[in-house]
């Protein structure tokens, strides 16, 4: 079956209240069926070491967007090697498979960073997203020129809204980064489902988009995160539909189960973003909080 290749912009989706929030457009391939077999789960894993995240950041991974009345955001999340992260390894026409920054979050509420990170950790987990074990670590993001660390702090942790033998939508935070606003964060969310189909059984991409979008209906529906509105991000990403039969490849992943790399064709996810934010923004910023 030939894929059908959509071209189109990315733009983010924005949340506001005592915590503001935002998402992003379409960032990449169509998912797959989410249907999976009900067989024996994934083998136990022992998560792999992650490198320190004290690599130099390449001049590529350090590009940025602007987004009114927010710093400069950080378009790509930054792998533990400074590079561009590359979605489990996976390539996509010969080309890495680049995971974008898809959600920004604000908080105008917090005192200062500690408060900031522990707010937010509170309202993910609120909204169904814990820090959860089996995930790779130590990945950064760039706002207003600075590159800040991963929340959650924890090693091979994310946050998750199921444990990695079970379809989930996972996410890496970054910042907090200071402004007049409030306190900044942006994060890249994406969905990852369990082939039982291979032994053992593997991970699969399955969306950027559908991740971002359930987490900013999670943080609005049980936290003081509230969406607002969508912010252009100019860039340009392909979506395609699966191929009825891909090829694939199996390889280890960092938690032990096999990758099932199901080449999205055509190019890279488009960068995208989403802003969450802690408290009423200004009107005249991108996140407006909602009326």
């Amino acid at each position: 079956m030939t894929p059908r290749r959509l071209r189109h912009v990315i733009a983010t989706i924005c949340l506001a209240a005592v915590a503001t929030a935002c998402t992003t457009t379409n960032s990449g391939p169509v998912a797959p069926s989410e249907s999976s077999r009900q067989a024996t789960p994934p083998e136990a894993h022992s998560p792999a070491p992650t490198t320190a995240a004290t690599a130099p950041v390449s001049p590529v991974a350090m590009g940025t967007a602007d987004v009114p009345g927010l710093p400069r955001i950080g378009q790509w999340m930054i792998a533990p090697d400074g590079e561009i992260a590359a979605w489990l390894g996976m390539s996509l026409a010969g080309k890495p498979f680049r995971e974008p920054i898809n959600v920004i979050f604000v908080d105008a509420g917090a005192r200062d960073a500690a408060e900031a990170k522990a707010r937010l950790v509170e309202a993910m987990t609120s909204a169904g997203y814990p820090p959860r074990t089996g995930h790779s670590s130590g990945y950064r993001g760039v706002i207003g020129g600075q590159v800040h660390g991963q929340l959650p702090e924890q090693k091979d942790h994310a946050f998750s809204t199921h444990p990695f033998e079970e379809n989930n939508n996972h996410g890496r935070i970054f910042g907090p980064h200071r402004t007049d606003g409030g306190w900044v964060f942006i994060g890249a969310l994406s969905r990852e489902n369990v082939d039982y189909g291979h032994i053992p059984p593997q991970h699969v991409y399955s969306s950027f988009n559908r991740a971002r979008d359930e987490l900013a209906a999670a943080l609005e529906a049980r936290s003081v995160y509230q969406r607002t509105q969508t912010v252009p991000l100019g860039t340009p990403a392909v979506r395609t539909r699966p191929i009825q039969r891909p090829t694939t490849t199996a390889t280890p992943s960092s938690c032990g189960l096999g990758e099932h790399r199901q080449p999205p064709t055509g190019q890279s996810p488009g960068r995208s973003r989403n802003v969450s934010r802690a408290t009423p923004m200004p009107k005249n910023t991108a996140a407006t909080a909602a009326k």
